[in-house]
Formats: structure tokens, C-alpha cells, sequence
């Protein structure tokens, strides 16, 4: 869970706006989660740090439609640890 607190506490400036989160169309192949943040990044127009050590040969599924930022993000991170 290191992972995704040091990468959710890098996102929170961003969620904290108060009008409705708006949504983006995510097509996100499956690969590894390095890749898939910076194509999440491109997508939902954010900057996103994370050290490499931390995704190393980490995997995730593909993400594709409809989602906020919060929930593509979320759905991207779970079960990488």
C-alpha cells in the first residue's frame, strides 16, 4: 500500500476541487503500471511522481472508458500493491 499512498497524497491537490469532477475517455492498454500512469497522465491532464522502484515490474489490466480521474486512477492502482 506505499505505492498508492505516495502516489493518492501526489494526486489530492488536484481532487480537492469543489465543482463536479469532470470525465475523461481512458483507452489504456494493459502493460505495466509505469506505463499506464503516464498514459493516465496524458489522458486526464495531470503530472504524476512516482519513483520508478515503486511500480518496478508492476502490472496492470487495461482501462478503457468512461471514468474521473479519482476512479481511473483508483481502478489503475488496485491490487499493485
Amino acid at each position: 500500500m506505499l505505492s498508492v499512498a505516495l502516489l493518492s497524497s501526489a494526486y489530492a491537490p488536484v481532487c480537492a476541487a469543489q465543482r463536479p469532477e469532470a470525465m475523461y475517455q481512458f483507452n489504456i492498454p494493459a502493460g505495466t503500471l509505469s506505463q499506464a500512469l503516464y498514459a493516465f497522465s496524458l489522458t486526464a491532464s495531470v503530472q504524476i511522481i512516482f519513483s520508478d522502484s515503486l511500480v518496478h515490474g508492476k502490472l496492470v489490466p487495461a482501462l478503457r472508458g468512461l471514468y474521473t480521474r479519482e476512479q481511473a486512477l483508483q481502478a489503475l492502482l488496485q491490487g499493485t500493491g
